[in-house]
């Protein structure tokens, strides 16, 4: 014995299509809104923190090239590891490292390595990064060595 199901799907009302209506169509655009702008602020920071690590690896770079130098001429050199002019741009240009002699009055015996924000990035809360050949790390915006801590290890301050 053969059971036939005749069950076939139907709308629950003759002639009622089923679809989106607009007033659904703009919850879900003001859902997806509200999303977006709690998700911006935080990427926003987020672009911030990755340029300036990229320009601490570049001010990082720059001081290992100018302490190679050192060690094959006795003094650091200016013109030597990329720099035109004692400065050149980050990759992305969000940053200008600048190098400066004679700190302290050692001539070419001592520099100091600073990376400056450039464009958007100038509303990064640390600054100026700055590093010297003893290694003694800065941020212009920084109030406290903890605070510049957590600026070279890419954290927010």
């Amino acid at each position: 014995m053969e059971i036939k199901n005749n069950v076939r799907f139907r709308p629950t009302l003759p002639g009622i299509q089923g679809g989106v209506t607009l007033i659904e169509l703009v919850i879900v655009i003001a859902i997806l809104a509200i999303l977006a702008s709690l998700a911006m602020p935080g990427y926003q920071d987020y672009v911030l923190r990755t340029n300036r690590m990229e320009a601490i690896n570049m001010v990082l770079e720059v001081a290992a090239c100018q302490e190679r130098t050192y060690t094959r001429e006795n003094r650091y050199d200016i013109a030597r590891c990329g720099l035109t002019a004692g400065a050149m741009n980050a990759p992305n240009d969000e940053y200008r490292l600048q190098m400066v002699l004679n700190r302290g009055g050692l001539g070419d015996q001592a520099f100091t390595l600073t990376a400056i924000p450039l464009g958007r990035q100038v509303n990064d809360s640390c600054g100026a990064m700055s590093l010297t050949d003893i290694g003694g790390r800065g941020a212009a915006s920084a109030g406290s060595d903890e605070q510049i801590d957590n600026c070279w290890k890419g954290r927010k301050i």
